[in-house]
């Protein structure tokens, strides 16, 4: 009997979380539609809503991340590619906001489509993400996600991790290539056996980074 209470306790508490997420997206799906508009400003103005809205999320649960990747997380990743900077750098805070607090359940529904965006905006032979300060942005995002990311769920995406990495720590800005040697720093102690794997594909961009004229960027490096 105890666990028949308990069985239908968990599905009425399971209602109430889905009522509550049906909710709070019907209150915001306009401003999601929005993010495919034309119009520059209607689309700047949907994600400064979100950015509000959003931090009114009523639950974090595994079902609230799977939600939210499916209804949000996937159009702020197409908005990453956006012709407007200021629209890709309010995705990006966005995508940011969104893992706060919670990255530990909401980063292996996350992974599997965050990572390929990553890797299409930072890990290409040529330079796709034209400006420095969202390379920047994108790669501390990348750090406090693998700081805050169950171990078990990095393994399988070291590959993209090493493509991005091998480009980044090579960029031309110099704190882009700083963070660059803290996300190995980050991924090395989570990852080991799998890390060692991939350090032969890292130590190629890691050698003329330790010549770098700029003295903390050489020392993180070394630390790499």
């Amino acid at each position: 009997l105890k666990l028949e209470m308990a069985a239908i306790a968990g599905e009425t508490v399971k209602e109430s979380e889905e009522d509550s997420l049906d909710e709070f997206y019907k209150k915001i799906q306009r401003d999601i539609n929005c993010l495919s508009d034309e119009n520059r400003s209607t689309k700047k103005r949907a994600l400064e809503k979100l950015c509000k809205e959003t931090s009114r999320m009523p639950v974090r649960t595994p079902l609230a991340a799977e939600k939210l990747t499916d209804r949000l997380l996937k159009p702020l990743l197409k908005t990453l590619s956006d012709r407007v900077e200021k629209c890709r750098e309010l995705a990006l805070n966005l995508i940011g906001d969104l893992c706060s607090g919670w990255i530990d359940v909401v980063g292996p529904a996350f992974l599997p489509y965050l990572l390929p965006v990553a890797v299409a905006r930072l890990g290409m032979p040529d330079v796709v993400e034209p400006s420095e300060e969202l390379r920047l942005a994108f790669v501390r995002f990348l750090v406090r996600f693998v700081d805050g990311s169950p171990v078990a769920f990095l393994s399988p995406y070291l590959d993209d991790f090493a493509k991005i990495l091998q480009r980044t720590i090579v960029d031309s800005f110099p704190e882009v290539k700083k963070e660059s040697c803290s996300l190995c720093l980050a991924l090395a102690p989570r990852i080991p056996d799998a890390f060692h794997m991939q350090a032969e594909s890292l130590v190629s961009p890691l050698i003329p980074t330790l010549t770098d004229q700029r003295y903390k960027v050489r020392v993180v490096c070394l630390k790499a």
